[in-house]
């Protein structure tokens, strides 16, 4: 079941509609809120998460997905640079990405 709720409290706090919704076991949960959307799922895989938002993004910043990271490039190692370097690293990259494709 999706559940799509609009909140006036922001999204997920507990024990309003849109938390109670996830807590009962709504495989989804979309919660849209002013200046805000959240998306609760269950049993979606990385790949079902990024087909399913395809149009809203340009570029993905993913973390800590282990197992699917063979699948995908990539642009920096948080554990190699530490969290501050890796922020400037994705930043940097990201431009660049911008850069080229405003060039083309």
């Amino acid at each position: 079941m999706l559940a799509v709720k609009y909140t006036h409290h922001g999204v997920d706090v507990r024990g309003k509609d849109s938390w109670r919704l996830n807590d009962a076991g709504a495989v989804a949960v979309l919660a849209v809120g002013p200046g805000e959307v959240a998306l609760f799922a269950r049993q979606l895989e990385l790949e079902e998460l990024l087909n399913a938002l395809s149009g809203f993004y340009d570029a993905v910043v993913v973390e800590g997905f282990r197992r699917a990271a063979e699948k995908y490039e990539t642009v920096v190692d948080v554990e190699e640079l530490g969290v501050e370097e890796a922020c400037r690293a994705v930043v940097s990259k990201v431009v660049e990405c911008l850069r080229r494709d405003a060039s083309r």
